[in-house]
């Protein structure tokens, strides 16, 4: 009998051998190890149970079958549960995490295929669907998730993706991942410097505030002191000074 069948599904008919060829005969579950997962309705054996092949892929019963004159004999059956494609049930990633600046084509991690069908083979997409936000900063390659661009943590930190796994069957199961874009261990240099003004009245005693710095930063939370230093255009530095 096929796995996954309803309650009630017919296995088979019993018919008995038996040197007395006019008798005719009854038949009874007697025993066996997995006697409740079926029932007997006249001669017809049907199931009493829904069956996983990779679970368990073979039942035993004992059938008593008792002729007309009250004589009787008991036998083992072997029932087999043949094998029906199931769905994936899940689909895992072992790493959800990349660094910021990483080149297009960067292997996040690998995907795999949580299977009743142990013995499947699977194939592995991005799909449509509620989470897939930035299905098209990403490839899949195989089992492979990777880039399909270089991310900024700045930016942003944190992708939605929706992943497809399809079984040699035709049969799939969809799941959203969040890949997370995590700050570069070495410390960022900062990309500008703003004064808010550059214009100052003359004969100012020594000390009158000119302006005041800010910085333009990748690491949005770093902190940042700031000096006058030799090279091209220092020509007044001694004119001024810094503080904080």
């Amino acid at each position: 009998v096929p796995e996954d069948r309803p309650k009630g599904t017919e296995v088979g008919t019993l018919l008995a051998v038996d040197p007395d060829p006019s008798d005719t005969h009854t038949f009874k579950l007697q025993g066996g190890a997995d006697k409740a997962s079926f029932k007997l309705t006249g001669n017809k054996l049907l199931t009493n149970a829904v069956f996983d092949r990779e679970a368990k892929d073979t039942r035993q019963l004992l059938i008593r079958v008792t002729d007309n004159g009250g004589a009787y004999a008991d036998f083992p059956l072997t029932i087999t549960i043949t094998d029906v494609n199931d769905a994936p049930t899940d689909i895992t990633l072992d790493n959800d995490t990349i660094a910021e600046n990483q080149p297009v084509g960067t292997v996040i991690g690998t995907l795999a295929a949580i299977d009743p069908d142990t013995n499947d083979t699977h194939t592995f997409t991005l799909a449509a669907g509620t989470g897939d936000t930035d299905n098209a900063s990403f490839t899949i390659e195989g089992k492979e998730l990777k880039t399909a661009e270089s991310f900024d943590h700045d930016t942003k930190d944190e992708y939605s993706i929706r992943v497809k796994v399809t079984d040699s069957g035709g049969l799939s199961f969809e799941k959203v991942f969040t890949i997370n874009v995590t700050d570069l261990a070495e410390n960022q240099p900062p990309t500008g410097i703003l004064l808010d003004n550059n214009i100052v009245i003359e004969n100012q005693p020594i000390g009158t505030t000119a302006g005041n710095f800010s910085v333009v930063d990748p690491d949005a939370t770093d902190t940042h002191t700031f000096t006058l230093t030799t090279g091209t255009g220092d020509t007044n530095n001694a004119s001024f000074t810094i503080e904080g």
